[in-house]
């Protein structure tokens, strides 16, 4: 392909994802849109699910068995990103009684491969709306456990509240075990944020009961 005077190659993260098999359905009526669609290739595959009803209530469902990110990544297999599989349902209206968007996404993580470990059972819980944004996410590995709770308020400024507690994680889950090897971490970490932007960003972390201990 030749684009002003220039020979231009194709990406390779399109050329690995090689053969796409794509099929769907959409129905449109008056008062509600539905399409189905299905994605797959050797990489793994995609479901969608989306229905709009009455030009302002929403569903979608997003899911995959499967997919192997180092095929999409590397060439080599070798990419930090292994393979993952999860299903994400989401709901709401793009106007609410005060003329707002509001919106609410379940996603359960059954898989992920990542930096050489598997993790499994990982939830996230997230609701959104104009001024705010709260997530619940959770992990209840055979490893330990991870809970966080995070949200945003846009009042005069910025205004972001965390809440994190790890109880009995392997080290090496969390990125850790060549520096502390055969140790499990749990600590409770409290954070709050404030600003108008990125630059004058300021706040408190807190960290309490934390403890090392080795298995």
């Amino acid at each position: 392909q030749e684009l002003e005077g220039k020979q231009r190659e194709i990406s390779p993260l399109i050329t690995r994802l090689d053969t796409i098999d794509i099929k769907g359905k959409l129905e449109i009526s008056k008062q509600k849109q539905t399409c189905n669609i299905s994605i797959a290739n050797h990489c793994g595959n995609i479901g969608i699910n989306a229905e709009l009803a009455n030009k302002n209530n929403f569903k979608l469902t997003v899911s995959t068995t499967g997919i192997d990110a180092n095929k999409i990544l590397s060439d080599n297999g070798q990419h930090t990103i292994g393979s993952f599989a999860f299903n994400t349902k989401g709901h709401g209206v793009l106007r609410n009684k005060h003329n707002e968007p509001q919106m609410e996404i379940n996603t359960i993580l059954s898989h992920l491969h990542i930096n050489g470990n598997d993790y499994s059972n990982a939830h996230i819980n997230t609701n959104i709306s104009k001024d705010n944004i709260s997530a619940n996410a959770f992990i209840d590995d055979v490893s330990g456990s991870i809970k966080t709770q995070i949200k945003w308020q846009k009042l005069n400024a910025n205004h972001i509240t965390a809440n994190i507690d790890i109880d009995s994680m392997m080290t090496e889950r969390l990125g850790l075990g060549n520096r502390y090897p055969d140790k499990s971490l749990s600590l409770t970490s409290d954070i709050e944020l404030h600003g108008t932007c990125l630059d004058d960003i300021a706040g408190e972390i807190n960290i309490s009961n934390a403890s090392l201990k080795s298995t």
